[in-house]
């Protein structure tokens, strides 16, 4: 070859290797954003369907691949870069199309489906970029799929910089950016029609970004708090053809771990109005359009909230008197740390992961609320509660948590449906050490079920703390929907008990508190208040749970529930999930109905996809020996990888604290592993290797599965930054890029559109991973979704190709780079 032929060779690598990098960090970025913005604007369910949809495009791309001609070196470039184009060009379509269809999405419904399919479509075009280029460069696909993970992990990177300062809206225009700087490095501009194409997928996204705010309008979660209220708003406002009822948006900021949106009711309905003790103006706050409270208008007389303060649970921790140094556990709209305030606390930390919520309290609504992170003694960190209570040695006399919720999605496609680290009772028995001896919890949350779950897990962590007596140690208030739980290290005196029943008393008849956006979503403190259980010497019990526990029979009416009342776990985080889960088999079209069929639908597409190409390939008169042992390899790579991706992103948020901050970490850590990996397995040619390699990993997963609470345990104290580098040394050391491209290079003696065939199925075994992990983390836990994975890397190393195909393992990266 000559050195001018030498060096085009090297130039057509190089952007090959670019271009990957750069439509990888596309993808990225975006299936990490998608999971913010569905999490705002769809139905927990659903956001699982989308977002299973949105990956099925990337596995799609390769089966087409596989079925198409192949091109012809000098063309892949060029098509890559035009499959780019088309994906910088499509990102702004389909999220404006989504923006006004979110709320009919739904996999059942004509419409939603489309809304769902539509999404799919930028990934379908950056994965036929990424699958031309991974399959022209098969002979080196250890450097391709290391320069492709690489861009991945820079995505990864990139995300929360950009939400945090352009918004969703505005990070979707940086995704289109990416995949057209990638399109101009594969594509090389020589061409006019080339030049021209290009300018005009730059002036849609110019336009796209100058009306971003407009144009990606997402609407709030149609099951969500902010919806209900305006549906509610707008029902009463029909009847009267005089009346007028709308919720207008004051304030919102996208941040790494939720959208915070601060809402106005405006009306003339006088029943709507609020009303405590005299008018107050009162602001409803909302995160990912749900987790609600409130902005109460107190400026700087606290006195104007007065009854809110003195007749609503939220008084329910400082009744029985002593409480000097509060912790606050989710602030909101900060309703808890007025009402310390209020109370006299001198000392009050007030803990949130979201910085928005102290960003709305010190800057545009200062005023309003009085300040009140810069009153005398009130401390606010931005820290995932559960890690505080880790880490912490503070004492104090009260740590109050009112309605704390999760609503947070994986960038897998993954979400939790119930998960939430703060009721499990390892973190009932940290919270407990957080206490003074004469210090109590105070939790708000809903329902009788809720409240009898909290109980359960008491009872566990007090034993587990020495306590034989549990019962005592618990206090419990109604009020409505809203239930309210104290619970002490040590069991409440006479004393306390008295001032209890006497506050209770006091509040049984009070003049209605009104909090216009509760009352209508039903959750309002306008009820008068009861004691729901009390212990001796003034015992009360008014539910079949209390009364079995006050009778010390609690053990056995647990057992015996229809409703799972047992403790949750770190490992079975599901304080939510009402079935138990050896009924959740029995119930799941019910509990998770559109879950089921979107399992079946999707496992029937990708069967399709996966067999259909075989039997195109064998009219084609192309050799397939091994087609099964390589359909298995690669379907346990792809669901294997996702049981392990998922399984620690779980429990990684116990080291991180947020599972925005989990989900970008692990990825982050398992790409830059397997991007080394990649790059390393060509000097791992041979199947011995290769199954040493794959052995090694099966065997550092187990360790992981069994081993990681106690190393987190331990780490819990450290600064984020010490906690940070643990993450990512341990999730590089995996190292999982090895097996797949190494895969990769065995099929290409068989012809490229093995290899895309191979590829795709990779891809559909991941959308599949994903959509089982939910019941199998419900029905068995974290850990077990963790060997699962290895389990089936185990299998994939049994499946390696024969003895036969060793010169394939060993060929080396031989196959020419593809030209421009």
């Amino acid at each position: 070859m000559t050195g001018v032929g030498a060096g085009a060779e090297r130039l057509a690598t190089g952007r090959a290797d670019l271009g990957l990098g750069a439509v990888a960090a596309a993808t990225l970025v975006l299936e990490i954003l998608q999971t913010r913005i569905f999490s705002y604007s769809l139905d927990p369910l659903t956001i699982h369907l989308a977002v299973g949809v949105c990956l099925l495009g990337l596995g799609a791309s390769a089966i087409v691949l596989a079925l198409l001609p192949t091109p012809a070196p000098a063309r892949t470039l060029g098509l890559a870069g035009a499959w780019a184009a088309a994906g910088a060009a499509s990102v702004p379509l389909v999220h404006a199309l989504f923006a006004r269809l979110a709320p009919a999405v739904d996999a059942r419904a004509p419409l939603g489906l489309a809304a769902l399919i539509a999404l799919a479509l930028p990934y379908f075009a950056f994965g036929m970029a990424t699958t031309l280029l991974l399959v022209a460069r098969a002979g080196a696909i250890g450097r391709a799929y290391a320069s492709n993970l690489a861009g991945a992990c820079a995505g990864c990177l990139l995300v929360f910089p950009l939400v945090n300062r352009l918004g969703a809206e505005g990070a979707l225009g940086v995704v289109g950016w990416l995949s057209l700087a990638a399109a101009a490095v594969l594509a090389w501009p020589k061409r006019a029609a080339t030049r021209l194409a290009l300018a005009a997928v730059a002036a849609g996204l110019v336009a796209a970004q100058l009306s971003a705010r407009s144009l990606f309008d997402f609407p709030p979660d149609p099951q969500g708090q902010v919806a209900a209220v305006k549906q509610r708003a707008a029902r009463l406002a029909a009847r009267n053809p005089r009346a007028r009822a709308s919720l207008v948006n004051r304030w919102s900021r996208w941040t790494e771990t939720g959208r915070v949106d601060v809402w106005e009711l405006r009306s003339n309905l006088g029943r709507l109005q609020p009303s405590i003790d005299r008018p107050l103006d009162v602001l409803f706050f909302a995160q990912d359009a749900s987790a609600g409270s409130h902005l109460l208008g107190v400026e700087q007389d606290l006195s104007r909230a007065r009854s809110f303060f003195e007749r609503t649970i939220y008084g329910a921790g400082y009744a029985r008197g002593g409480v000097a140094d509060v912790l606050v556990i989710g602030v909101g709209g900060s309703p808890d740390v007025l009402t310390a305030a209020w109370y006299g606390a001198p000392r009050v930390v007030a803990v949130d992961i979201n910085g928005g919520v102290f960003e709305l309290a010190r800057g545009p609504f200062r005023e309003l609320l009085g300040d009140p992170y810069a009153r005398p003694g009130v401390r606010t960190v931005r820290m995932d509660g559960r890690t505080f209570l880790r880490s912490s040695r503070e004492q104090f006399d009260l740590v109050q948590l009112s309605g704390v919720d999760t609503k947070t999605v994986l960038s897998s496609g993954s979400l939790s449906l119930s998960e939430n680290y703060l009721y499990t009772h390892e973190a009932m028995r940290e919270a407990l050490a957080r206490l003074r001896p004469q210090g109590a919890l105070a939790i708000a949350r809903f329902s009788d079920f809720e409240v009898h779950r909290l109980a359960s897990v008491a009872v566990h962590a007090l034993r587990e703390s020495g306590a034989s007596e549990p019962e005592r140690h618990l206090f419990a208030v109604r009020q409505g929907l809203w239930r309210t739980l104290l619970v002490k290290r040590t069991p409440f005196d006479a004393d306390e008990i008295t001032r209890l029943h006497a506050w209770v008393g006091t509040v049984a008849e009070p003049p209605p508190v009104r909090i216009p956006e509760l009352d209508l979503i039903g959750v309002g403190l306008a009820e008068p208040m009861s004691v729901e259980y009390s212990p001796a010497p003034r015992p009360v019990a008014t539910t079949d749970y209390f009364r079995a526990l006050a009778r010390g029979e609690v053990d056995a009416f647990v057992a015996d529930a229809e409703a799972d009342l047992r403790p949750p776990s770190d490992d079975r985080p599901y304080f939510f999930m009402r079935n138990r889960p050896e009924r959740i088999l029995e119930k799941m079209p019910e509990v998770l109905g559109e879950l089921v069929q979107y399992a079946a639908w999707i496992s029937a597409v990708a069967a399709l996809c996966i067999l259909a190409p075989l039997v195109v390939f064998q009219r084609r008169g192309l050799r397939l020996p091994g087609a099964a042992p390589t359909l298995v390899y690669f379907t346990c790579l792809g669901v294997g990888f996702m049981s392990v991706e998922i399984g620690l992103f779980h429990r990684f948020v116990l080291l991180l604290g947020h599972q925005s901050y989990a989900v970008t970490v692990v990825l982050f850590g398992l790409l830059l592993g397997a991007s080394l990996g990649s790059a390393l397995s060509s000097r791992l040619a041979g199947r011995r290797r290769v199954q040493l390699a794959l052995a090694a990993l099966v065997g550092a997963i187990l360790v992981y599965g069994t081993a990681l609470d106690a190393v987190f345990a331990r780490a819990a104290a450290a600064p984020f930054a010490a906690r940070l580098g643990l993450s990512l040394a341990l999730l590089v050391l995996l190292g999982l890029g090895i097996a797949f491209p190494a895969g990769l290079r065995a099929l290409r003696a068989r012809g490229a559109p093995l290899v895309a065939w191979a590829v795709g199925v990779n891809g559909f075994a991941s959308v599949i991973g994903a959509t089982l992990a939910v019941p199998v983390a419900l029905l068995s836990g974290l850990r077990f979704l963790l060997l699962g994975g290895a389990a089936l890397y185990a299998l994939a190393l049994l499946v390696l190709p024969t003895r036969d195909e060793e010169a394939a393992w060993a060929a080396g990266d031989s196959n020419p780079e593809p030209s421009g």
